[in-house]
């Protein structure tokens, strides 16, 4: 079994898990310390395997700066889920918005930085097929946040506060998409377009769940439950984050050493 697929195995065996908590204990009254537990436990993932990558470059690599600041922004993220339990369980208080969400927001510049010094630091040029592509799912990503994300700013019930922090995660995680997607275009046709395709994919749904949370939120409908379908799409996608950033490395350990 080579590394990769230990990788593949282990994913879809903690998603299987999580599926398996999720339902086994859907009516539990500690469910949703467990469904918090096991967000922050996925989180840690990414978090691993962009280390693991970060691990691999000598000093003075422009790889190993874009994945310090990328890990940067990964840990940051990681706390936020660490004080979403901390408030949720430990204080018994809802935590949106709370400083759960400023350390959240605060990993998304690293993160968009990382990203845009490493689509700077490839020397290739896109094909016109390939950006056209981009723009093509950039823009239906947007027409998706605006269909659904018009309803949150029309809500009186929502404060000011509450409103800004619904509305910057999926126009965050738009940018981050559109990075992500460039970046995927230009390594494609190499071993590392898989990579960023699984990536691109992870913040798709990054996307996707904080659209659907935030209209939740809206509708005052995430709290009536221990946990909701919604917590999938993050799952999923810090999997396959977590799964992109280990198939980078181990692309790069697969080239011949010349």
């Amino acid at each position: 079994m080579n590394k990769m697929t230990a990788f593949y195995i282990f994913a879809v065996l903690f998603f299987i898990v999580s599926v398996a908590i999720h339902i086994l204990f859907a009516e539990d009254p500690n469910m949703i310390v467990y469904s918090d537990a096991l967000a922050f436990i996925v989180a840690i993932l990414p978090v691993v395997t962009g280390l693991y990558v970060f691990s691999y470059f000598e000093k003075g690599n422009p790889e190993k700066t874009v994945w310090l600041i990328l890990c940067i922004g990964l840990i940051l993220w990681l706390l936020g889920e660490i004080l979403w339990f901390y408030y949720e369980i430990v204080k018994g208080v809802d935590p949106f918005p709370s400083l759960a969400d400023v350390v959240w927001m605060l990993g998304y510049p690293s993160l968009f930085v990382a990203l845009l010094l490493l689509y700077k630091n490839v020397d290739v040029r896109l094909k016109s097929y390939e950006v056209v592509f981009g723009i093509v799912v950039f823009l239906i990503a947007v027409a998706v946040f605006l269909l659904f994300g018009h309803m949150i700013p029309a809500e009186e019930e929502f404060t000011f506060l509450e409103k800004a922090v619904s509305l910057f995660y999926p126009v965050a995680d738009l940018f981050l998409l559109y990075l992500a997607l460039l970046i995927t275009g230009l390594y494609w046709a190499g071993k590392l377009g898989h990579s960023w395709l699984l990536i691109a994919v992870g913040i798709i749904l990054y996307v996707v769940g904080d659209l659907w949370f935030a209209y939740l939120e809206w509708m005052e409908l995430y709290g009536e439950m221990a946990w909701h379908p919604v917590d999938f799409t993050w799952i999923i996608g810090d999997l396959l984050v977590f799964l992109g950033a280990a198939k980078y490395r181990i692309s790069f350990e697969e080239v011949p050493k010349s």
